[in-house]
């Protein structure tokens, strides 16, 4: 939004309290990818919504902003809770 002069955390699932030391956008699929010390590669999905943000947008309480069909998934083990 300003030339990188402000920066918000990343907080993904599970994201290491470790340095980042590159990170680069793949352009196929505008996926940011995050290389941490030791740590080892991660990946954002499909950063291109965020490209859409002008300041008005993040200036309201709420918006919506169009991105590309995609899957939702659940960590879960075991399968179904069952009731006792």
């Amino acid at each position: 939004m300003d030339g990188g002069q402000h920066w918000a955390q990343y907080k993904g699932s599970d994201f290491p309290a470790a340095p980042v030391d590159d990170l680069v956008i793949q352009a196929r699929e505008s996926d940011l990818v995050l290389a941490t010390h030791g740590r080892g590669i991660w990946v954002v999905d499909d950063i291109s919504p965020l490209r859409t943000l002008t300041p008005d947008m993040m200036s309201k309480e709420a918006a919506l902003i169009p991105g590309r069909p995609s899957i939702q998934y659940f960590d879960v083990s075991g399968g179904l809770a069952r009731r006792r």
